[in-house]
């Protein structure tokens, strides 16, 4: 038997100076009403496993085919940076509406290069054409504040980020400037996620933690 939990804040709460919360209040209050009276089954996306169309481990291949892939285009790319201090671990892209995606991975756990030396030249040559490229929307979670700074650290120029990308926590801070604005919120919120960043403080997340 499972138990489902949706973790409501009390209202004395929000009265008492979390106004910021009261959208989220909202909207999970319609879900619990969804659930409880509607009959509406609860489906939940399970974080520990990949997205439906991911893959995590492509090959040079399959890495080159996504980067040069006409739909990035057509549909603009979610990316994300992962670093381990000044070190790129991993870079993540979804293409936005069919939600392909690639995990393209720098070094592994320890510090050791994924690539050789030819074929890591390769991707960073493509790499750098797409990110380069204004005509391909870029959609960043906090991009201006880490991915983008960290991405141009490491020599890259980014284009399509501000001429016509998104950004959610810059868009959700305009929308509503006392809401908590970090990607698990707005996941659970908007998504209808299950919280995943266990190991993060949410004051963490606006260093791109």
């Amino acid at each position: 038997m499972q138990t489902k939990v949706l973790v409501l804040a009390h209202p004395d709460s929000i009265m008492r100076g979390g106004w910021g919360r009261e959208p989220f209040q909202i909207m999970y209050l319609r879900r619990l009403r969804q659930w409880a009276l509607e009959d509406k089954p609860i489906e939940l996306v399970d974080v520990d496993q990949p997205p439906p169309k991911a893959n995590l481990f492509p090959t040079l291949p399959e890495v080159l085919a996504f980067l040069s892939d006409p739909r990035c285009q057509t549909e603009g790319l979610a990316i994300d940076l992962e670093a381990a201090g000044p070190y790129p671990r991993c870079l993540g892209l979804m293409l936005a509406d069919s939600e392909d995606y690639i995990c393209i991975h720098f070094r592994r756990q320890g510090g050791g290069i994924c690539w050789s030396y030819t074929d890591l030249c390769t991707i960073t040559e493509s790499l750098t054409k797409l990110l380069e490229d204004p005509t391909i929307p870029k959609i960043f979670q906090n991009g201006q504040a880490y991915d983008v700074p960290e991405l141009e650290a490491l020599g890259f120029t980014v284009n399509g980020y501000a001429e016509g990308g998104f950004d959610p926590m810059i868009a959700h801070r305009y929308m509503y400037g006392e809401c908590p604005a970090d990607l698990q919120t707005l996941g659970i919120a908007y998504g209808g996620l299950v919280a995943w960043k266990r190991l993060v403080r949410e004051e963490d997340e606006g260093e791109g933690k």
